[in-house]
């Protein structure tokens, strides 16, 4: 019920945030400008975007040390959870179809899946904070903004600099050692962060990948004729991609994303209609892609997901078929 709750919120604010912000802006002119984009810096966007997710992956196998995988492999895996989460109104799916693929096809452990899922997340986290925070230091128009976001950033590097040791510390409390999933999971995490160098590659490679993010959108805005620098744009597309998600969203930031593109873009003097142009071709660019590789993705490993899915209800069917009561022979 509370899922079903969190959702319609999701929905209702994201179609409140959209129409708050849209609701003066003429279509008609967004939609020409949308068909002024040459496809060719479309194709190109897209290729930045999907690089970017590679960049991703090859940072996903460097916190899955050991592991027979390659990074095409886990590229493809992404792509997966990326539609799902893109699609799916309840958070977490998306890892559980990672999780599931990597460890029924690809014979990779819960523990050490799940801690790879987690020191990616806190990756993530820091990097675009630090990015978002360096950028509204260097952005005159966000600075009523930047006491929180440079409080979040700091936070976050904190936060991923002591996690080996809350991870050490929780480990030892009595509870935790007897879950063994939980138990190892910690270790794992603790793992992935014991090597510097492998850590420092890690944090590069989110670099770029949200360094290919906003060259894919600054790319479109040259294209339409908005005349900001790199940085700008890509503070701007970070930001809604990573942040936006924190209050309740619709999939895929529908409606939220093209409100605060609009709005941060007028910050700078850009046209609603030209801002909304803007917003409706890097969303797509941002989001379409990956769905599309992950459905067909989806196509071919479905099996391995719904005999898993089916392995899981099993044991509750056998519990209302013990449930039943029996008929008495006559």
């Amino acid at each position: 019920m509370k899922r079903v709750l969190f959702t319609a919120l999701g929905w209702s604010a994201g179609g409140v945030i959209g129409w708050l912000a849209l609701r003066r802006v003429d279509w008609s002119e967004a939609i020409d400008g949308v068909r002024q984009v040459e496809w060719s810096v479309i194709f190109m966007a897209v290729a930045a975007v999907l690089f970017a997710h590679y960049l991703k992956a090859h940072r996903w196998k460097l916190l899955l040390p050991g592991e027979n995988i390659s990074a095409g492999r886990l590229f493809l895996i992404r792509n997966v959870g990326a539609a799902i989460h893109t699609v799916s109104p309840v958070r977490g799916v998306s890892e559980i179809a990672q999780l599931t693929l990597l460890q029924q096809r690809d014979g990779i452990r819960a523990p050490k899946v799940v801690a790879s899922f987690v020191v990616g997340h806190l990756l993530d986290v820091v990097v675009s904070a630090n990015m978002v925070a360096i950028g509204l230091v260097m952005l005159p128009a966000f600075a009523p903004y930047r006491p929180v976001v440079v409080g979040i950033a700091a936070g976050s590097a904190m936060l991923l600099l002591l996690t080996p040791f809350l991870a050490r510390a929780v480990g030892k409390i009595g509870l935790v050692r007897r879950r063994r999933l939980v138990h190892e999971t910690l270790a794992a995490i603790r793992s992935a962060q014991s090597s510097k160098r492998t850590l420092v590659a890690c944090m590069a490679l989110t670099a770029l990948g949200w360094a290919y993010i906003g060259l894919a959108a600054w790319m479109i805005a040259d294209a339409m004729g908005i005349g900001l620098p790199y940085w700008t744009v890509a503070v701007i597309t970070v930001t809604i991609v990573r942040f936006a998600g924190v209050i309740p969203t619709p999939p895929a930031l529908v409606g939220v994303y093209e409100a605060v593109a609009v709005s941060a873009l007028g910050l700078f003097g850009v046209a609603p209609p030209l801002a909304l142009s803007f917003a409706l071709v890097t969303h797509a660019v941002i989001f379409v892609p990956p769905v599309l590789i992950g459905a067909l993705v989806l196509v071919v490993e479905r099996s391995v997901l719904f005999n898993a899915f089916d392995s899981l209800l099993a044991p509750m069917r056998q519990a209302r078929f013990r449930l039943q009561p029996q008929e008495t022979a006559k």
